[in-house]
C-alpha cells in the first residue's frame, strides 16, 4: 500500500467516525447489556444478541473506564479503519491497480450504512471487516494453501462469526474456492478450525444462528414490521431502491459498468462465487432498509471500484469532457458521492429516527465526556 492511500483512508474514516461517534441506536441497548452480562453484573436480557459476541466482549475490558457509546465506539472505529485498509488490498490483490483498490475503499468507507453504524455503539463494524478479511486471506492464499493456512483461515473465520453472522457469506465463498480449486484437506481442516467458534453462543447464553434466524428473524421481526408477505419481502422495486443506497449511487454505477467490462476469466469466476452466497443472504433476509446491504460489500466493492475508475477514463477520452483529466472526473464522483451519503444518512436516519448523539447539532456525535457517564 503506498502510505498517503493509507493516509487517505485512515483520514477519511476518522472523519465520518468522530462525527458519527458512538450513537446510540434502538438495538445498542442489547447489546450494552450482552456487555454487562459477560461482565457479570446483568442478567442476559435479550438471549438472541449472545450470537454476536464479539464486539461486546471486545468493548467489556474498557466499560469502568470509559463508559457503554465510548467503548463501543472507539473498538468500532478500530474495525471500521481495518475495513477501509483491507477493502483497498482486496481491490488490489483482484485488480491489480491501486487506483482501483483506493477507489473500492473510499467508496465502502463512505457508504450510507458505514457512515451510519461503523463507529456507532452497535456490533456492524467487526463483521464487516471479518468479511473482508477472510476472503482477502482465501484469495491470496488459495494457490498455495498449506495446511497451517488454512487452520489459520478456519480460526480467523471463526472469530468472524462471533462478530456477526454476515461473515458466513466469505466463509461460503472460501468453502467454493476450495472445492474449485480441489483443496479437499483444505476444505477439512478449514471447517474443523471452524466448528468450534459455533459453539460459543450455545456455551454463552444457550442460543445458536438458526433458532435466531427463525424465531428472531422470519417468525419474529418480519411479521411485527409487515414484511412476512412474500409480495413484501421479494418486491424488486424496494430491492433495488435498497441495494442503490445501501452500497451509495457511485459504487452501484462502478458496480454495472465494472462487471459489464469485465473480461479475465478468473475474477469473473471469483466475482460469481463472492456474490452468489452474499446474493443470498441478502434475499434471506428481511428487506428492513439499505442497512441489510452490508453481507455483500465484501463482494461488490472491489469490482465498482475498477468500474468507477473506467468510467472517470471513458470520460476523460470523450471530445470537449477530455479537458477535464480522469482523476479530476474521479474526484468529483467520489466527493459528491460521500456527500449524498452523508446527507442520506443525515436526512432519513439521524434526524428522522433520532437515535441517541453528542454533538453541538442534531445531525452530528462527537467524542465528549457524557459519554463517560453512560453505564
Amino acid at each position: 500500500m503506498s502510505w498517503y492511500h493509507y493516509v487517505l483512508i485512515v483520514g477519511i474514516v476518522l472523519a465520518e467516525a468522530l462525527t458519527h461517534f458512538g450513537t446510540v441506536e434502538g438495538d445498542s441497548w442489547e447489546f450494552f447489556n450482552v456487555t454487562k452480562y459477560l461482565l457479570g453484573i446483568e442478567p442476559l436480557e435479550s438471549p438472541h444478541r449472545i450470537i454476536r459476541p464479539l464486539v461486546p466482549a471486545l468493548a467489556a475490558p474498557l466499560y469502568y473506564l470509559l463508559g457503554l457509546p465510548m467503548s463501543y465506539g472507539l473498538v468500532n472505529t478500530l474495525f471500521y479503519v481495518l475495513s477501509g485498509i483491507f477493502a483497498y488490498k482486496l481491490g488490489l490483490e483482484l485488480t491489480k491497480s491501486r487506483v482501483a483498490g483506493l477507489v473500492s475503499s473510499l467508496l465502502l468507507i463512505t457508504s450510507p450504512p458505514m457512515i451510519a453504524y461503523g463507529s456507532a455503539s452497535h456490533y456492524q463494524a467487526g463483521p464487516i471487516f471479518f468479511q473482508f478479511f477472510v476472503i482477502y486471506l482465501a484469495i491470496r492464499w488459495m494457490n498455495a494453501l498449506e495446511l497451517k493456512r488454512a487452520a489459520t483461515l478456519g480460526v480467523v473465520s471463526g472469530l468472524g462469526v462471533l462478530a456477526g453472522e454476515s461473515v458466513a457469506t466469505s466463509i461460503a465463498s472460501t468453502l467454493l474456492l476450495m472445492v474449485l480449486r480441489g483443496r479437499s484437506l483444505g476444505l477439512l481442516l478449514y471447517v474443523t478450525f471452524i466448528a468450534p467458534f459455533l459453539t460459543v453462543p450455545l456455551i454463552l447464553g444457550g442460543y445458536d444462528w438458526i433458532r435466531w434466524y427463525l424465531v428472531q428473524n422470519v417468525g419474529g421481526y418480519a411479521p411485527y414490521a409487515n414484511l412476512d408477505s412474500p409480495i413484501v419481502w421479494l418486491d424488486p422495486f424496494n430491492r433495488i431502491r435498497h441495494f442503490v443506497v445501501g452500497i451509495s449511487f457511485a459504487a452501484t454505477l462502478g458496480l454495472l459498468y465494472g462487471f459489464l467490462r469485465e473480461d479475465n476469466r478468473e475474477r469473473a469466476v471469483i466475482f460469481y462465487v463472492m456474490l452468489l452466497p452474499a446474493l443470498l443472504a441478502w434475499l434471506a433476509w428481511p428487506p428492513v432498509n439499505y442497512r441489510v446491504l452490508y453481507p455483500m460489500f465484501h463482494a461488490v466493492y472491489w469490482i465498482a471500484g475498477a468500474g468507477l475508475l473506467s468510467i472517470a477514463q471513458d470520460l476523460s477520452s470523450k471530445p470537449v469532457l477530455r479537458r477535464v483529466p480522469k482523476y479530476v472526473w474521479l474526484v468529483v464522483i467520489l466527493v459528491l458521492n460521500a456527500f449524498i451519503s452523508n446527507w442520506y444518512v443525515t436526512r432519513y436516519y439521524y434526524l428522522l429516527y433520532g437515535p441517541g448523539m453528542w454533538g453541538p447539532f442534531d445531525w452530528i456525535s462527537v467524542p465528549s465526556l457524557e459519554m463517560l457517564e453512560m453505564r
